[in-house]
């Protein structure tokens, strides 16, 4: 019994990572209308920039930060740069989905180029929650977890009781009419 209680938690901690980045998913289509197929390959890169920036000597949580600060950055180019011309230039939503599985193969392919050389060791990614159990789960599944919630309380917040949340809502649910009213839907 205790073997399964074991696995049931672990899998519930690994559940919400995979619904960190299936949320991530959801937000970027809800509000842009277009499937990212590049978005795993952009969390991936984002975690060897991570764990890159911990092998150098930074502290994990700085270097969390530091690594939020330059995906942020790394997205709006990305949007600025390759999806806006490819959304604009053509209605066809055809044109988006091959762009972001081109973006799947470069980042991917980048990811490898720069951070898996042929005989070196892996990188060793510090512990972002201490070890141990906590009534018989891990306080890493119980930190994923709360991490987890705290995302989606965030993003709830944002999205219905902020005037940027109320302007993403309705540029999802009607650009046209969005348009209208004097919100622009590119912005």
């Amino acid at each position: 019994m205790q073997l399964f209680l074991d696995q049931f938690f672990n899998g519930i901690g690994q559940g919400s990572v995979y619904a960190s980045v299936a949320l991530a998913l959801v937000i970027i289509y809800r509000t842009t209308g277009l499937l990212n197929f590049a978005q795993g390959e952009m969390a991936l890169f984002s975690t060897f920039v991570c764990w890159w920036f911990t092998d150098q000597g930074l502290g994990v949580w700085a270097a969390l930060a530091v690594t939020i600060v330059l995906s942020f950055v790394a997205g709006g180019i990305i949007e600025r740069v390759i999806m806006r011309p490819v959304e604009g230039a053509d209605k066809n939503p055809l044109n988006a989905v091959i762009v972001t599985l081109g973006m799947f193969l470069a980042i991917n392919a980048l990811a490898a180029l720069i951070f898996i050389k042929p005989g070196r060791e892996a990188l060793q990614m510090p512990l972002l929650f201490p070890e141990g159990e906590l009534a018989g789960i891990s306080k890493a599944t119980i930190g994923r977890f709360a991490v987890l919630g705290v995302e989606c309380l965030v993003l709830w917040v944002l999205l219905q009781k902020t005037k940027i949340g109320l302007g993403l809502r309705a540029v999802a649910s009607n650009p046209e009419s969005s348009r209208l009213v004097g919100i622009k839907p590119g912005r």
